[in-house]
Parts: structure tokens; C-alpha cells; sequence
């Protein structure tokens, strides 16, 4: 136990986990949830100056990859430079997909925004 412990009680990783675990993930993609949160915030705290979004992309690859979108309850393929969800429904639509998509691979995939910086 350290100084600090003795000083004021600190929250176990277990507890900080749980916490989070709690709270509403970010959205993966940047659509209008993410502005209304931002809105929310901005409100609660009473500023009215720019913001920028943006994400560190110095270590992001092209890929294709698949993850779960809470907003419509489905598999979704990312990182292709097709414009709407690709839904995932079974492993042989993912390998045709994967097939299908290889050649329109975006250059850079990023699952979700990483910073919102007030200026």
C-alpha cells in the first residue's frame, strides 16, 4: 500500500473497471450521436467557442475488419470505401465479402474518433 492509500482511499482497477463498464461507450463511427453527446458536454459545462474532431492516424493500416455496431445490432464489415454498413449476417457472406471488397480497402481505418479538442 502506498502513501497515497494512506492519505485518501483510492479505487481498486476492479472498481475502476466496473465503472466503466457502466457508462455508454463512445459510438464507433462519427454520426450524429457523437455531436449530440459533444452538445451535451459542451452545454452542462457552459462553453460556447469552436471544437474540433479529429484521430491519431500515424498507426493506422488498411484493413478490412469486423466489428459489432450497437446502434443496429449487427456484425458490420469496416475499412472498405463503400459508403454504407456492410452487415455481416454469417462467416461464408464474410468470406465472400472479404473477397468481394479487397480491392476497395480504405487507406487508413479508424474504428472511432479519438479526441474532441476545444479551441
Amino acid at each position: 500500500m502506498g502513501t497515497v492509500d494512506k492519505a485518501a482511499p483510492l479505487m481498486s482497477d476492479t472498481a475502476h473497471r466496473m465503472v466503466r463498464s457502466r457508462s455508454p461507450t463512445f459510438p464507433m463511427f462519427i454520426n450524429d450521436d457523437c455531436f449530440i453527446r459533444v452538445q451535451t458536454y459542451m452545454t452542462s459545462v457552459g462553453y460556447k467557442g469552436p471544437v474540433a474532431l479529429g484521430c491519431d492516424d500515424s498507426k493506422l493500416h488498411p484493413s478490412l475488419q469486423v466489428h459489432w455496431d450497437n446502434s443496429i445490432s449487427e456484425h458490420i464489415l469496416i475499412g472498405t470505401t463503400v459508403q454504407e454498413k456492410l452487415v455481416v449476417v454469417n462467416p461464408e457472406e464474410l468470406r465472400t465479402m472479404l473477397a468481394q471488397y479487397k480491392d476497395n480497402v480504405a487507406t487508413k481505418v479508424c474504428s472511432m474518433p479519438q479526441c474532441i479538442s476545444l479551441r
